[in-house]
């Protein structure tokens, strides 16, 4: 799903954009939903996985396989969701901050978020802001707001993905006057990493209880699929994407 120019480059920048992952119809699908979400409650701006999944428009997108192939490429097959957000951007909103979505950082990649616009995107109407190479720096961003002088605007398509390391310093950028910017923000990590926060505190929706298919069922952390090696523990030689070596030693 990806090319070996396309890793190297998500490995060196921290990021990476992928037309396309997302096609038409379901595309369409879900920008529609999303709008009629946000007529219903105007002055909010975001909505978490459990009011998302509720609606069973937003679980097709993970039958898009070129999303699920690339999650694959950097995280391994025992990849997970571990978050997903729809939000809205508007012109009138507070100056967004820079951020991580994970609080760690280190040599290898734990865990990837996506930013996937269901409108064009272009630069100064609110595309993503990313300072390339931050993932691995083991400091957070030295200013929560304003502009930083390494800072790259990633303008992209309908339909298109910023994939990035959760540890890349990023921030929106506010949309142009009238505009509002829509946009699915799922964060993939490896099965055996769990969240502890607040918003773990309620049960899924029924929809997501009822999935049945092993993929969809390790997407959303019930239970791992036959065969895919993962690190729980034992002394499985479980290593990064394939690549040669084992990232975590068998225990003794």
């Amino acid at each position: 799903m990806l090319t070996p120019t396309q890793i190297r480059q998500f490995d060196e920048s921290g990021y990476i954009l992928v037309p396309d992952i997302l096609l038409d119809d379901p595309l369409c699908q879900i920008r529609s939903v999303a709008q009629d979400m946000g007529a219903r409650e105007p002055h909010r701006n975001s909505w978490n996985e459990r009011s998302c999944f509720r609606r069973p428009h937003f679980l097709r997108m993970f039958d898009a396989p070129l999303l699920i192939g690339v999650a694959e490429a950097l995280i391994g097959q025992d990849m997970q969701l571990l978050q997903f957000d729809l939000l809205r951007t508007r012109s009138d909103d507070a100056e967004p901050e820079w951020h991580r979505d994970t609080d760690f950082s280190c040599s290898k990649t734990l865990a990837i978020s996506m930013a996937i616009y269901l409108q064009d995107t272009p630069v100064g109407a609110g595309p993503l802001m990313v300072v390339p190479g931050s993932h691995r720096r083991d400091e957070g961003p030295p200013t929560l707001y304003g502009n930083l002088p390494d800072q790259v605007p990633v303008p992209v398509k309908r339909g298109a993905a910023i994939i990035h390391d959760s540890a890349l310093w990023h921030r929106a950028s506010l949309d142009g006057p009238g505009i509002d910017c829509w946009a699915l923000f799922p964060i993939f990590g490896r099965f055996w990493m769990k969240r502890r926060d607040v918003d773990c505190l309620q049960p899924p929706p029924a929809t997501v209880l009822a999935l049945t298919a092993p993929l969809q069922r390790q997407l959303f952390g019930f239970n791992l699929r036959d065969h895919a090696p993962t690190f729980l523990g034992g002394g499985e030689q479980y290593n990064r994407r394939g690549d040669a070596g084992v990232d975590f030693l068998p225990l003794q």
